[in-house]
């Protein structure tokens, strides 16, 4: 029986984003990278989240709200694969 590895919620997050670009069907994909189907499944269920039809994402509850209008800021979105979006004001 093949023995798998546990994988944190980025980890999963990073498969899945390679798996919208690698073209191979599910059972391809988690042969490839040593996944069950079953936790695929699950974690793409889970990663989904509530389907609000909207592709935008509030990110309201992560900026303090003490700061001032008009102070600088940075934020950065890791991506995964060494894509990182990085927004900054002032």
């Amino acid at each position: 029986m093949a023995r798998y590895q546990r994988r944190s919620h980025i980890e999963w997050q990073s498969l899945m984003s390679k798996f919208e670009i690698a073209g191979q069907s599910v059972k391809e994909f988690c042969t490839t990278n040593k996944i069950s189907q079953g936790s695929f499944y699950k974690w793409r269920q889970q990663l989904a989240g509530p389907q609000t039809g909207s592709p935008f994402v509030d990110i309201s509850d992560f900026v303090p709200n003490s700061v001032p209008a008009g102070t600088p800021w940075r934020i950065e979105l890791d991506l995964g694969d060494g894509l990182i979006l990085r927004l900054k004001r002032g």
